[in-house]
């Protein structure tokens, strides 16, 4: 039996028991096994892992445990280039669906489909590289996973947050781009052509709007924009 010593910086004590935090923690193991598997037992997924360091030389998730080693762990940091693709997607499991849409209003690129397996979720994930967005370790600890984020917080405003900050989104918002219902780019149509399917009251007070033409989904700037322009109002300072 060999043995080793870990430490974990920043947020990725997040995924360590109180006890553990900023803590060397020891971690005993039989024959070769990788640096990914052994971080890995602790709870701390992969993707989440920025650097690893054994003895204070730079070292990969792939290179096996040493006996009597000290490695220490090291978390991205917000705005990162390595976090995230050059074309930035989002894939979100099952459980995110409330994100899945506040992402598609902030106008990005965000599949979702509600009963996907988490095989489905993760192979999507590396075959057209998105980041995919969970609340499961065991999700984002499957090795095809390339880019991923465990979402920390319940609330939508605060998880909505967690992603801007992530991947410095700030700047590349576009409200209202995207249908938050299927994720298909909103066009402009005229009120002629919808106007059949509009309440009396909508008729006589909106005069633009936008169709999705993947779901025919009509939108307009109802009171239910500022509704949620609220919830993502910390996210647009200069807006």
């Amino acid at each position: 039996m060999s043995s080793l010593q870990v430490l974990c910086f920043g947020d990725l004590n997040d995924f360590l028991p109180i006890r553990d935090r900023e803590s060397w923690i020891s971690i005993s193991f039989q024959g070769r096994q990788t640096l990914k598997h052994l971080i890995e037992s602790l709870g701390i997924p992969h993707p989440e892992i920025g650097t690893v360091t054994v003895d204070d030389q730079p070292a990969g998730l792939d290179d096996f445990g040493l006996e009597g080693s000290r490695v220490q762990v090291i978390p991205f940091r917000s705005g990162d280039i390595r976090l995230r693709p050059e074309e930035l997607g989002f894939i979100l499991d099952g459980h995110l669906g409330k994100l899945a849409s506040y992402l598609r209003i902030l106008g990005f690129d965000t599949l979702y489909h509600p009963d996907a397996a988490d095989e489905t979720l993760a192979a999507t994930s590396a075959a057209e590289q998105r980041v995919l967005l969970t609340r499961d370790r065991g999700l984002l600890k499957r090795r095809v996973v390339v880019y991923g984020y465990c979402i920390r917080h319940d609330e939508i405003s605060r998880q909505l947050q967690e992603v801007v900050n992530r991947y410095n989104l700030l700047e590349e918002i576009k409200l209202f781009s995207r249908c938050p219902r299927c994720n298909g780019r909103l066009m402009p149509v005229e009120k002629s052509a919808i106007a059949d399917r509009l309440l009396a009251n909508t008729r006589q007070f909106f005069n633009q709007f936008w169709q999705c033409p993947a779901c025919g989904q009509v939108y307009w700037r109802g009171s239910h924009v500022d509704r949620i322009l609220e919830q993502i109002q910390g996210l647009l300072p200069d807006r």
